[in-house]
């Protein structure tokens, strides 16, 4: 071997000697290190197998439980309790949190208390299912807190990060509630709502009832809007609670509105309707921010469920107090380009016009087109409108609209007020503004 090559090889083997010397120190301290880590452990239980979980704290229990579906039991503030449906995604959630938390076990509890909270949970994934309990024996410290946890194969003590830990109170259970009181999946076939007064006495009682497809006050023969109506039901599902009462108090809630929503829920085929409702009364006001107490009662095929909560008066829909929002706008029930006869009564006499492949005639000449066109258009356009009142003014005009085919012919008295033409079909009044006189001179043009 040369000279040269000796001296490399020695190079190398100093400076592989070197490497060595630098690193192994370092694993070895890595791994001592290791070694004194605590071995962390989670729940072991499978998010899917969960059937229930129970909170105990401040002498209150509250459960979440899965079947026949997310449901959340909270307590009365004397006994009793009440039951409400959850929100499944947020109890799926809970549990993935819980089963995730990692605890560090620890050999003994730092000293013997009382226990302030309980959590068990319930796990059917063997034969005859199974318990864990969480038990936390004091407060929060450094960020963590100390619990034991039983298992049917034993029990041990640890430390768990507060942060992750939950559901840590009854409040934590309460959470989960479903926070729309009135939103049925079903179709909606009626919708009852009730202001009391002060006095005790109703100042509003709006009860509307869909029929054979077709949405009509219970009092009123008045013809719907049916947009104003899907406006509405989506204004009461939208309804959200703004903080649930838990414990439940035993003080009796003053009515100031109440709220009923009848549905019928999907069915498969063949099979009955489902029927479901909801009654949400509303109480007096809790706080200085406006916000108001509330309890809602469900009843889901023979099923009761009921909750307690604030609602926010900020966010709270406008309700209506009268019909009158909700009555359709336009005066003919069917699009006024298909008037085929139009007939006008004064006086004891009458004149009518009707549409042929020409245009309109009356009799056997021409009519006033651009009468009947300002006329028709006044008709088949949303115009204000109220409920039909009586008035000792008598009516000018009574106008017969017919459509074209098999259509129902159509009513209206007509009453001139200054400005304004009255239109009413007996039910609803409809008010034109006639500022311009067109209506006025498009009836003295068809009437007799």
């Amino acid at each position: 071997m040369s000279n040269r090559t000796l001296a490399i090889t020695v190079c190398l083997a100093v400076l592989a000697a070197a490497l060595a010397w630098v690193t192994t120190p370092e694993r070895r301290a890595s791994a001592a290190r290791a070694a004194d880590e605590p071995e962390t452990f989670t729940l072991g239980f499978d998010v899917a197998s969960v059937s229930a979980v129970l909170v105990e704290s401040g002498g209150f229990t509250a459960v979440l439980s899965r079947y026949p579906h997310w449901l959340v039991q909270l307590p009365g503030e004397n006994g009793g309790a009440i039951t409400w449906p959850a929100e499944p995604d947020a109890a799926r959630s809970l549990l993935r949190d819980l089963a995730a938390v990692r605890f560090e076990p620890r050999e003994t509890p730092d000293a013997a208390g009382r226990v302030l909270t309980r959590i068990h949970v319930d796990v059917l994934d063997v034969p005859d299912g199974r318990t864990i309990t969480i038990e936390v024996l004091g407060p929060p410290l450094a960020g963590r807190v100390p619990v034991r946890i039983a298992t049917p194969d034993g029990s041990r003590y640890a430390d768990a990060p507060v942060n992750q830990l939950r559901p840590l109170s009854i409040e934590d259970i309460a959470s989960l509630v479903s926070p729309y009181p009135l939103a049925p999946d079903g179709v909606v076939s009626t919708v009852y709502i009730m202001a009391i007064g002060p006095d005790g006495q109703l100042s509003t009682d709006l009860r509307l009832q869909r029929q054979a497809g077709l949405w009509a006050l219970s009092d009123s023969e008045a013809r719907l809007d049916p947009a104003a109506i899907g406006a509405l039901i989506d204004r009461l599902r939208s309804i959200r609670m703004a903080q649930v009462e838990v414990p439940v108090r035993d003080d009796i809630l003053d009515p100031r509105y109440v709220i009923i929503v009848r549905a019928s829920l999907p069915r498969a085929a063949g099979e009955p309707e489902i029927p479901a409702s909801g009654t949400l009364t509303i109480g007096s006001q809790v706080n200085i921010d406006g916000d108001v107490r509330a309890k809602v009662v469900s009843t889901v095929n023979g099923g009761q469920y009921g909750c307690f909560f604030t609602l926010d008066a900020k966010t709270f829909p406008a309700l209506p107090t009268t019909p009158d929002t909700l009555l359709d706008k336009v005066p003919l029930p069917w699009p006024a380009s298909e008037a085929a006869t139009i007939a006008v009564e004064r006086g004891g006499k009458a004149a009518s016009v009707r549409r042929t492949i020409e245009g309109w005639v009356a009799r056997d000449h021409p009519a006033d087109t651009l009468a009947i066109r300002t006329l028709l258009a006044a008709l088949g356009s949303p115009q204000a409108v109220r409920l039909h009142a009586d008035s000792d003014v008598a009516p000018t005009e009574r106008l017969t609209l017919g459509p074209i085919g098999m259509g129902d012919q159509v009513t209206l008295a007509v009453t001139r007020d200054g400005s304004s033409v009255i239109v009413s079909d007996g039910a609803a009044d409809w008010t034109i503004d006639d500022k311009d006189g067109s209506i006025g001179r498009s009836l003295d043009a068809l009437a007799p």
